[in-house]
């Protein structure tokens, strides 16, 4: 595998992808079905997967995008990722607070802006300004939010925290998909940053619909976990597509 990354850091990546994929397989190999049948992999297993994901990030930004045009870029990306595994710190119940859902969603929010700061990076180093295009996909990616929060996330017991909450976040993920497919439609190669951030969007409707509405089919809890860890995974190494493709 020819990574853009010097020696000896491509074998550390290879290395950290194939424990990601063996705690991603051991997960669902061998974990137990919960009682609730939602879930085979536990927290021993997920966070495992994003604190890869978090380390990796922090290896394309220190040890190849460093001192280059996307240093910005790769610095964001890894705080969106450090973040949002402190999100999963806190849903899985490892801090001892309270409302863990709220906070997972202002810690998420948080990775999101940043998420969102490495795409305005990505937009002034290719150039990408056709504002018709970024407006008509905010839009649209707006629309579905409030859509889907409607359908699927706010709950009439729920509270206005809550609520306003789910809200918030759903826009705010909803606004990252939308502007990383208004780039990778005016940039076809930037395709794997705008699917990262659209799996993200479907795993968190995933996950509000199961949490908050209490929708626990069979394995719902594992398909969201697989769909939102595979758009992070997309996410962290755009950071190796646009080094090989940066001005």
């Amino acid at each position: 595998m020819d990574l853009p990354i010097r020696s000896p850091f491509h074998l550390l990546i290879i290395v950290l992808l194939i424990v990601f994929g063996g705690f991603l397989a051991f997960g669902f190999a061998f974990g137990s079905l919960a009682t609730d049948r939602t879930r085979r992999q536990s927290n021993t297993t997920r966070l495992p997967q994003a604190a890869v994901l978090a380390v990796c990030a922090l290896i394309w930004w220190l040890f190849a995008a460093r001192s280059t045009s996307i240093e910005t870029f790769a610095r964001c990306v890894f705080l969106g990722m450090a973040l949002s595994f402190a999100s999963n710190v806190v849903m899985a119940g490892l801090l001892r607070i309270e409302n863990r859902v709220l906070w997972n969603m202002v810690i998420g929010g948080a990775g999101c802006i940043f998420y969102i700061l490495a795409l305005r990076e990505l937009q002034i180093l290719f150039d990408l300004g056709d504002k018709s295009t970024l407006v008509l996909m905010l839009v649209v990616g707006w629309v579905v939010s409030v859509g889907v929060w409607m359908g699927l996330i706010v709950v009439s017991e729920g509270g206005p925290a809550t609520n306003t909450g789910t809200l918030i976040y759903g826009l705010l993920l909803g606004s990252m998909a939308a502007y990383a497919g208004a780039l990778a439609v005016q940039m076809p190669g930037l395709m794997p940053v705008a699917a990262g951030a659209g799996l993200n969007f479907i795993a968190n409707m995933l996950w509000g619909n199961h949490t908050l509405r209490n929708n626990n089919w069979y394995l719902v809890s594992d398909v969201a976990w697989i769909t939102y860890i595979f758009g992070q995974a997309l996410i962290v190494f755009t950071t190796a597509t646009v080094l090989t493709i940066a001005p």
